[in-house]
């Protein structure tokens, strides 16, 4: 009784760690898919599911469209205001661009490192 009983009590402990473990797990895929300055995703998200939205495109009565905005002249605001600012006017325009694309609109932020 008093062997089963420890048992237990370590099959506890390492199932609460194995837990945990897996948690911190699919936060750090979480954060591997997403920019850490704007929030968005990321080029390795993108590019990942772009490969599968393709893939699903080629069945009949499907539809792809992909748009790239680049912003021009953004390094003289670097330059000029310092990258502070310049990260201020990421995370605006990727708010700004949130809040007018719908549920179907995947954003993702290539740029960056």
């Amino acid at each position: 009784m008093l062997v089963t009983a420890a048992l237990l009590v370590i099959l506890r402990y390492h199932y609460r760690d194995f837990s945990r473990m897996v948690t911190l797990n699919a936060e750090n895929r979480r954060l591997a898919d997403c920019d850490s300055l704007t929030g968005l995703p990321n080029r390795r998200y993108f590019f990942k599911h772009l490969s599968a939205a393709v893939a699903g495109a080629r069945q009949p009565d499907d539809a792809l469209a992909v748009g790239i905005l680049d912003l021009d002249g953004f390094k003289p605001v670097n330059d000029l205001y310092g990258h502070a600012f310049g990260d201020r006017l990421l995370t605006a325009v990727a708010e700004r661009l949130s809040l007018v694309c719908n549920q179907s609109v995947k954003l993702a932020r290539l740029g960056g490192g």
